[in-house]
Protein backbone atom coordinates (compact mmCIF):
# COMPACT_ATOMS: atom_id res chain seq x y z
CA UNK A 1 0.00 0.00 0.00
CA UNK A 2 1.20 3.12 -0.70
CA UNK A 3 2.00 6.24 2.14
CA UNK A 4 0.86 9.56 1.69
CA UNK A 5 4.38 10.43 1.16
CA UNK A 6 4.18 8.75 -2.08
CA UNK A 7 0.94 10.04 -3.17
CA UNK A 8 2.19 12.99 -2.98
CA UNK A 9 5.82 12.27 -4.60
CA UNK A 10 3.24 10.94 -7.41
CA UNK A 11 1.14 14.18 -7.61
CA UNK A 12 4.31 16.15 -8.15
CA UNK A 13 5.68 14.26 -10.66
CA UNK A 14 2.96 14.08 -12.77
CA UNK A 15 1.73 17.85 -11.72
CA UNK A 16 -1.76 16.52 -10.44
CA UNK A 17 -2.87 14.98 -14.06
CA UNK A 18 -2.71 11.15 -13.19
CA UNK A 19 -6.45 10.97 -13.98
CA UNK A 20 -6.09 12.54 -17.42
CA UNK A 21 -5.37 9.14 -19.65
CA UNK A 22 -8.12 7.51 -18.08
CA UNK A 23 -10.89 10.06 -18.70
CA UNK A 24 -9.59 10.96 -21.95
CA UNK A 25 -10.64 6.76 -22.53
CA UNK A 26 -13.61 7.07 -21.01
CA UNK A 27 -14.66 9.93 -23.27
CA UNK A 28 -13.10 7.61 -26.43
CA UNK A 29 -15.70 5.24 -24.95
CA UNK A 30 -18.82 7.65 -24.53
CA UNK A 31 -17.99 8.40 -28.08
CA UNK A 32 -18.30 5.02 -29.41
CA UNK A 33 -21.66 4.72 -27.43
CA UNK A 34 -23.03 7.84 -29.49
CA UNK A 35 -21.51 6.56 -32.71
CA UNK A 36 -23.73 2.80 -31.83
CA UNK A 37 -26.58 4.30 -30.98
CA UNK A 38 -26.47 6.56 -34.37
CA UNK A 39 -26.11 2.39 -36.22
CA UNK A 40 -28.67 1.19 -34.17
CA UNK A 41 -31.39 3.97 -35.19
CA UNK A 42 -30.40 3.73 -38.87
CA UNK A 43 -30.47 0.36 -38.91
CA UNK A 44 -34.08 -0.23 -37.17
CA UNK A 45 -35.29 2.28 -38.77
CA UNK A 46 -34.19 0.01 -42.39
CA UNK A 47 -35.51 -3.07 -40.53
CA UNK A 48 -38.63 -1.61 -39.97
CA UNK A 49 -39.01 -0.63 -43.97
CA UNK A 50 -38.37 -3.54 -44.68
CA UNK A 51 -40.90 -5.56 -42.25
CA UNK A 52 -43.38 -3.57 -43.19
CA UNK A 53 -43.29 -3.57 -47.01
CA UNK A 54 -42.95 -7.46 -46.92
CA UNK A 55 -46.24 -7.65 -44.28
CA UNK A 56 -48.25 -5.23 -47.06
CA UNK A 57 -46.83 -7.87 -50.03
CA UNK A 58 -48.07 -10.82 -48.33
CA UNK A 59 -51.31 -9.21 -47.51
CA UNK A 60 -51.97 -8.06 -50.85
CA UNK A 61 -52.28 -4.63 -50.48
CA UNK A 62 -48.50 -4.24 -52.12
CA UNK A 63 -47.25 -5.61 -55.02
CA UNK A 64 -43.60 -6.75 -54.88
CA UNK A 65 -41.12 -4.45 -56.71
CA UNK A 66 -37.69 -6.21 -57.29
CA UNK A 67 -36.29 -2.57 -57.66
CA UNK A 68 -37.31 -1.83 -53.89
CA UNK A 69 -36.11 -5.37 -52.93
CA UNK A 70 -32.81 -4.42 -54.25
CA UNK A 71 -32.76 -1.04 -52.52
CA UNK A 72 -33.25 -2.58 -49.20
CA UNK A 73 -30.41 -4.87 -50.20
CA UNK A 74 -28.58 -2.07 -50.70
CA UNK A 75 -29.49 -0.20 -47.58
CA UNK A 76 -28.46 -3.44 -45.54
CA UNK A 77 -25.53 -2.91 -47.08
CA UNK A 78 -24.66 0.34 -46.82
CA UNK A 79 -25.24 0.20 -43.33
CA UNK A 80 -23.05 -2.11 -42.35
CA UNK A 81 -20.17 -0.91 -44.53
CA UNK A 82 -20.21 2.46 -42.83
CA UNK A 83 -21.31 0.67 -39.24
CA UNK A 84 -18.56 -2.37 -39.08
CA UNK A 85 -15.81 -0.67 -37.50
CA UNK A 86 -18.28 -0.85 -34.42
CA UNK A 87 -17.27 -4.16 -33.74
CA UNK A 88 -13.23 -3.25 -33.16
CA UNK A 89 -14.35 0.04 -31.10
CA UNK A 90 -16.59 -2.44 -28.92
CA UNK A 91 -13.79 -5.25 -28.56
CA UNK A 92 -11.02 -2.48 -27.66
CA UNK A 93 -13.45 -1.13 -25.13
CA UNK A 94 -14.35 -4.32 -23.30
CA UNK A 95 -11.14 -5.51 -23.45
CA UNK A 96 -9.73 -2.81 -20.93
CA UNK A 97 -13.11 -3.80 -18.93
CA UNK A 98 -15.23 -0.73 -19.90
CA UNK A 99 -18.90 -1.27 -20.28
CA UNK A 100 -20.19 -0.17 -23.57
CA UNK A 101 -23.82 0.84 -23.38
CA UNK A 102 -25.58 -0.56 -26.83
CA UNK A 103 -23.01 -3.11 -27.65
CA UNK A 104 -25.24 -6.16 -27.68
CA UNK A 105 -28.29 -4.56 -29.52
CA UNK A 106 -25.66 -3.54 -31.95
CA UNK A 107 -24.20 -7.20 -32.35
CA UNK A 108 -27.57 -8.27 -33.01
CA UNK A 109 -28.65 -5.78 -35.35
CA UNK A 110 -24.80 -6.56 -37.22
CA UNK A 111 -25.63 -10.16 -37.12
CA UNK A 112 -29.20 -9.77 -38.46
CA UNK A 113 -27.90 -7.40 -41.20
CA UNK A 114 -25.17 -10.50 -41.76
CA UNK A 115 -28.31 -12.79 -42.28
CA UNK A 116 -30.27 -10.63 -44.31
CA UNK A 117 -27.62 -10.20 -47.18
CA UNK A 118 -26.69 -13.42 -46.72
CA UNK A 119 -29.04 -14.71 -49.50
CA UNK A 120 -28.54 -13.22 -52.73
CA UNK A 121 -31.40 -10.54 -53.67
CA UNK A 122 -31.65 -12.13 -56.85
CA UNK A 123 -32.60 -15.53 -55.03
CA UNK A 124 -34.83 -13.76 -52.81
CA UNK A 125 -36.48 -11.56 -56.16
CA UNK A 126 -36.98 -14.95 -58.21
CA UNK A 127 -38.44 -17.03 -56.12
CA UNK A 128 -40.70 -13.87 -55.07
CA UNK A 129 -41.29 -13.85 -59.01
CA UNK A 130 -41.80 -17.16 -59.36
CA UNK A 131 -44.96 -17.14 -56.74
CA UNK A 132 -46.78 -14.58 -58.17
CA UNK A 133 -47.26 -16.51 -61.30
Amino acid sequence: MASAVDFLKDIETDGGEAWKPDHKTAMQCRDLEDFLKKAINKFNLIRSADEEWSRRVEAGSATFDPAFAKELHRLYEWWMDLYESGLDGIALFEKRRYPVEGANEFRDAFFTATSILRTPVEMIIEAMLEDRE
